[in-house]
C-alpha cells in the first residue's frame, strides 16, 4: 500500500481546519421602497436558496455580511485544495454521493453530532487522515449508510430529510418499510439507484425507530454502538471540502470484520467487508499499530458472541 506524501497531509490537515460549517453564499444588494437590504444567494446541490439578511445599514447585517464575504473567499481557497488532493490520486466520492454529503453537511446532519457517516461512503474518506492511498476499487457503491446516535440531534433544529436529499437529486423518493407502511421512510432512493439508508443501534423496540429530528426513521441494527460510540471529523474531497463525521477507522476495520462473520459464505459483500477491514488494518498497523489492537480488546471483551464474531473474521483475514 502506498503511503501519501507528507506535504499532501498537510494540505489536507489544514483543509480539515479550514472547513465551512455551512454552504458559502454570494452576498447581494437589493433595493426595495428606497431602502437597501443585504441578502446571500447559496447553493445547496443542484438548488439555490436565497436568505435575507437585514438593512445595508444596520451594524449588525454589515458584520454578518462581512463574515459570510470572508467564508465565500475561504471556500475558493479550499476549493483549490480539494483539488490538489484529487489530482494527487486521494480518493474522492463521486459526485451523486458527493452532493448528497453536501447537502446533509450544509443541512448541520454531522455538525449536531447526531448522525455519523458509515459504511463505504466513510471508507472514501479515510485515505488522506491514515496517510495511505486505500485500494480504490473498495471504494464503488450506490449507499450513502447513516448511523444514527441520538434520536435528539442535540444544537439542531428539525429538518425534513426528504426534502434535504432533492437538494442533491430531486429525483430522491421515500421507501416505506413493507411491514410498516404507515411508519416514516428509513430508506430513499433516486432514480439513478443511489440509496441513502438510516440505521440505529438495536432497541427493544420495533423498527424501524422513529426520527422526529429528521422527519424519517432508522433500522435498527445490532453491533452500531461499537461503531459509532468513537468518532472523528473528515473531509469528503467534493467542492471546498464537505465535512462529515465518521467512526474511527480502528472502529470501522474492526466492525466490518464482525459484519463478514455475520454475512454468508462466499457472498460478495462478506469479501468487501474483508478486503476493507484488511485494507484499513494494514494502513492502522503502518502508523499506530495500537489503535488497532485496542480496538480489537474492546470488541472482544464485550461477551462470548462478540469474541467469536471477531476472532472468525480474524481467522478470515489470515486465510485470505
Amino acid at each position: 500500500m502506498r503511503s501519501i506524501p507528507a506535504a499532501l497531509q498537510t494540505v489536507y490537515l489544514d483543509l480539515l481546519q479550514q472547513a465551512l460549517p455551512r454552504a458559502p453564499g454570494t452576498v447581494w444588494r437589493q433595493r426595495h421602497k428606497g431602502k437597501q437590504y443585504l441578502k446571500v444567494d447559496e447553493r445547496h446541490g443542484s438548488i439555490r436558496i436565497t436568505r435575507h439578511l437585514g438593512p445595508a445599514d444596520d451594524p449588525e447585517v454589515q458584520q454578518h455580511a462581512g463574515a459570510l464575504r470572508a467564508e465565500a473567499h475561504q471556500a475558493k481557497n479550499n476549493r483549490k485544495l480539494v483539488s490538489a488532493l484529487k489530482r494527487a490520486g486521494v480518493p474522492s466520492p463521486p459526485q451523486n454521493i458527493g452532493r448528497v454529503l453536501e447537502v446533509l453537511a450544509n443541512a448541520h446532519i454531522f455538525e449536531s453530532g447526531g448522525v455519523v457517516l458509515v459504511g463505504t461512503a466513510a471508507y472514501i474518506c479515510y485515505s488522506a487522515g491514515l496517510g495511505f492511498f486505500l485500494p480504490s476499487d473498495l471504494m464503488t457503491t450506490q449507499d450513502v449508510d447513516l448511523s444514527v446516535i441520538s434520536l435528539a440531534m442535540q444544537n439542531a433544529d428539525p429538518i425534513n430529510l426528504s426534502e434535504v436529499l432533492k437538494r442533491a437529486d430531486p429525483t430522491f423518493q421515500p421507501m416505506f418499510h413493507l411491514a410498516h407502511p404507515t411508519a416514516p421512510p428509513a430508506k430513499f432512493k433516486s432514480e439513478s439507484g443511489l440509496l441513502v439508508d438510516l440505521f440505529i443501534q438495536l432497541r427493544r423496540s420495533a423498527s424501524p425507530v422513529p426520527l422526529p429530528a429528521l422527519g424519517a426513521a432508522a433500522e435498527a441494527l445490532p453491533y452500531q454502538d461499537y461503531l459509532v460510540e468513537d468518532r472523528e471529523r473528515a473531509i469528503a474531497l467534493y467542492g471546498s471540502g464537505v465535512p462529515v463525521l465518521t467512526p474511527r477507522p480502528s472502529r470501522f476495520g474492526v466492525h466490518k470484520l464482525i459484519i463478514s462473520s455475520l454475512r454468508q459464505e462466499g457472498s460478495a459483500k462478506r469479501a468487501k467487508d474483508l478486503m476493507q477491514a484488511q485494507a484499513v488494518r494494514e494502513a492502522l498497523l503502518a502508523r499506530d499499530p495500537g489503535a488497532w489492537d485496542e480496538a480489537i480488546d474492546d470488541a472482544r471483551g464485550r461477551g462470548k458472541k462478540w469474541k467469536q464474531l471477531v476472532d472468525k473474521g480474524l481467522r478470515a483475514l489470515a486465510c485470505s
